[in-house]
C-alpha cells in the first residue's frame, strides 16, 4: 500500500466510482460479479484468466463475452497448491478415494459425466462430433438443470468435452499458455506464520476496514491511504514482513 502503483490504481478506481462505472455498493456487496453480469447489471469484471475463459463464462451469464488479457501468465505456490485434490486425513477408505481421483484423470467417460452430466439429458453431442457438445433443444443457460461449472477443478481438463461456442483448439492453446508461464522466484515457498499469528489477525481486521472502500473507489485514496498505512503499522505489519522475509531468504539460499 506504500507503492506508487497502489496509489495509482486506487485513484483510478476512485475516478471510475465517481463516474458511475463501479456500482455504489461495491465496498459492501457480497454479490459475485458473474451473478451481477447474469442479471444484466455489469459490463466488465476482473478474474483469473486462461485461454477460453470468456466462452466458459458465457454458459453461465447467457450472452457473448470477450476476454482481455492484461498480465503475463505466472506460476506461484498458490497456483500449484490450488490445483491439487487432497484426500482427507479422516477418510475411512483413502485407497478408494485415490482410485476415484485416478479415474477423474484417466477415464474420459467418468470425467465428463461428473463435469457435464448425462448425455441426452444435460447435453447432446453435435452431429458428427465426438468431443463437441451443446445444450438439448429447448434448454438455455437459465433453464439447464446440471451445471456445476467445476470442469477446471476436477480431473484432467484435457479429457473434457468442449461446448459448441468454444475454440476447437482450446486445449492446444492451453498447453502453450502453461508453457509460457513465468515462475515466481518463491515457487514452492510456504510461510510459517505461527510466530506472528496475532499480528496477522490484527492486520486482517485493518484490511477488512479499509481495503474494500479503497479498491472499489468508494473513498478518497489521498485521504485514506495514510490512515490505512498508519493502522497497518500499528497492527504489526512490519513484524510480519520481517518474519516472512527471513523465511524466504532461508528458502532461497537452499535452492
Amino acid at each position: 500500500m506504500e507503492t506508487p502503483e497502489f496509489k495509482e490504481a486506487a485513484e483510478l478506481a476512485r475516478k471510475w466510482y465517481q463516474a458511475g462505472y463501479i456500482n455504489s455498493d461495491a465496498a459492501t456487496s457480497n454479490v459475485f460479479p458473474k451473478d451481477q453480469a447474469k442479471a444484466g447489471k455489469a459490463f466488465l469484471w476482473t478474474d483469473g484468466m486462461k485461454p477460453g475463459k470468456d466462452k466458459e463464462e458465457e454458459g453461465y451469464v447467457g450472452y457473448p463475452l470477450t476476454q482481455i488479457e492484461m498480465t503475463q501468465p505466472t506460476i506461484t505456490t498458490g497456483d500449484a497448491s490450488g490445483a491439487m485434490l487432497a484426500i482427507s486425513r479422516s477418510s475411512e477408505q483413502p485407497e478408494k478415494a485415490m482410485q476415484v481421483i485416478n479415474l477423474l484423470h484417466s477415464d474420459k467417460e467418468i470425467n465428463n459425466l461428473l463435469n457435464f452430466g448425462i448425455e441426452g439429458t444435460h447435453y447432446v453431442k453435435k452431429d458428427g462430433q465426438d468431443n463437441i457438445i451443446t445444450l438439448p433443444e429447448g434448454v438455455d443457460a437459465n433453464s439447464r438443470t446440471y451445471n456445476p461449472g467445476a470442469q477446471w477443478q476436477l480431473g484432467n481438463q484435457f479429457l473434457n468435452y468442449l461446448w459448441d461456442n468454444e475454440d476447437p483448439q482450446k486445449w492446444e492453446k492451453f498447453k502453450e499458455f502453461n508453457a509460457k508461464g513465468v515462475k515466481s522466484p518463491a515457487l514452492g515457498f510456504t510461510f510459517n506464520s505461527q510466530s506472528v499469528k496475532n499480528e496477522i489477525a490484527a492486520v486482517n481486521n485493518v484490511n477488512k476496514q479499509f481495503k474494500p472502500g479503497m479498491t472499489s473507489g468508494a473513498v478518497d485514496p489521498n485521504e485514506m491511504i495514510p490512515k490505512y498505512l498508519e493502522k497497518l503499522k500499528a497492527a504489526g505489519i512490519d513484524k510480519i514482513i520481517a518474519a516472512k522475509q527471513e523465511q524466504l531468504d532461508a528458502f532461497l539460499s537452499k535452492k
